[in-house]
């Protein structure tokens, strides 16, 4: 994950399989495209190695002035089990005001 984003986007493991990557400073569409590049790159890479493993993300989109992490990596997490309640392999996206 590390050579798929920014050096300043922050990647961090929450335990399991659930990951959290923050990408400050870039746009709404900027966001949403990296994240689609990156479920790609990465579903590439599994194919490649004939792991049968999906990706379920949950993308969230805020003013860090206003909203606080505690309700950001909730609503993250909530879209990621909607996506995985749907069939796995998907991203959702969320903006909170």
């Amino acid at each position: 994950m590390k050579s798929i984003f920014r050096e300043e986007d922050i990647i961090a493991r929450l335990g399991g399989d659930e990951f959290v990557v923050m990408t400050p400073g870039l746009c709404k569409n900027s966001a949403k495209q990296r994240m689609e590049n990156s479920r790609d790159i990465l579903t590439l890479e599994m194919e490649d190695h004939s792991w049968p493993v999906g990706f379920s993300i949950g993308v969230v989109y805020c003013d860090p002035l206003v909203s606080s992490l505690d309700d950001v990596l909730l609503a993250a997490d909530s879209l990621m089990y909607e996506v995985k309640k749907s069939g796995k392999s998907g991203i959702r996206f969320k903006c909170l005001d």
